[in-house]
């Protein structure tokens, strides 16, 4: 959906996501976006010390192909404003669940969950700024978009911003190999919420052990901004943006549980999809900080309900509460 306030939703009414000037080649589908200048920095941009983002301490350790330059703190930061200026622009027309905000998050927390893996927090940071790409793909086209459709104009942004081309495959690869284990390929395979995994199933080898393992901590970066209070707030702006309501008694949640395109209200959606991310999370620090947002997500859930009581009188139309 993560998604992130900010950007409305490009091309049909109902994106299948919950989810200029460079010329476009194969592997993304037609109409993908073009170039973008640089830029430095802004305020806000992910960064946690001794990770990656616009802060000092990328590491140059696992994840990083043998042989390919250790980052410097300065290099790093250079390389991620240049690479969040162009895919801000690439990504103009994903809808309000993905946008630039949903990456920054998504960035700072995968080189948080990296480098406390013992991996290169700065190729998780490059990983997460280009992996979603197809959802701009999604909102022009009105389906669901694999990663792996986009991986030449992911690589074409990553050329574009002058990142070190010894890495351009091991991002590419740990990119695809998200989409490959994420929670709507089991569930199947949507692209309606959040960065939760709302991508088809991808063909291919398996991914190398390298891009495993940072694809993990790019998987759990994207989970956990579906969830707590940023996943809470992900979820309405994106319901709001196609006219879902917060809550409709007569569409209950599905007992069957996750289920692809819209559902009958945000809070729903709660039920059916992000309440179950926690038991998806794949690292050991991911799981560490998903134990509070998914304490978020109950927490609003009874206020909710509380409130919807208070406001309608009875208990018979209230939304259920984990």
């Amino acid at each position: 959906m993560s998604g992130g306030p900010g950007t409305p939703p490009a091309g049909p009414a109902t994106p299948p996501g919950r989810p200029e000037g460079a010329p476009r080649s194969a592997g993304c589908p037609e109409g993908a976006p073009g170039d973008a200048g640089n830029a430095g920095c802004p305020e806000g941009a992910p960064g946690d010390a001794g990770t990656a983002g616009c802060l000092e301490g990328a590491p140059g350790g696992a994840g990083r192909p043998e042989g390919a330059p250790g980052s410097t703190a300065r290099a790093s930061a250079a390389d991620l404003r240049r690479l969040r200026e162009v895919v801000a622009a690439d990504m103009a027309g994903a809808d309000v669940a993905h946008d630039l905000g949903h990456l920054d998050r998504v960035a700072g927390l995968s080189a948080r969950l990296a480098t406390r893996e013992g991996l290169d927090g700065f190729v998780a940071a490059v990983a997460a700024y280009v992996h979603d790409h197809h959802r701009a793909a999604e909102a022009r086209l009105g389906r669901v978009v694999a990663p792996a459709e986009c991986r030449t104009e992911a690589r074409d942004a990553l050329r574009r911003s002058g990142i070190d081309p010894a890495l351009w495959e091991p991002v590419l690869d740990a990119v695809e190999a998200t989409g490959r284990y994420s929670f709507s390929v089991r569930a199947a395979g949507d692209g309606r919420a959040a960065g939760d995994g709302g991508d088809a199933a991808e063909p291919g080898p398996p991914p190398t052990a390298a891009a495993t393992a940072i694809a993990a901590c790019l998987h759990d970066a994207d989970m956990l901004d579906a969830m707590g209070a940023t996943g809470i707030a992900r979820a309405f702006a994106y319901g709001g943006a196609i006219g879902e309501p917060l809550w409709d008694p007569a569409a209950p949640p599905s007992e069957d549980g996750y289920r692809s395109g819209p559902t009958g209200s945000v809070v729903a959606h709660f039920h059916e999809k992000l309440l179950r991310l926690r038991g998806e999370l794949r690292t050991a620090t991911g799981r560490e900080l998903g134990e509070r947002r998914h304490a978020a997500l109950e927490e609003f859930l009874h206020r909710f309900r509380e409130e919807w009581i208070d406001a309608h009188g009875d208990t018979a139309t209230a939304p259920p509460v984990p």
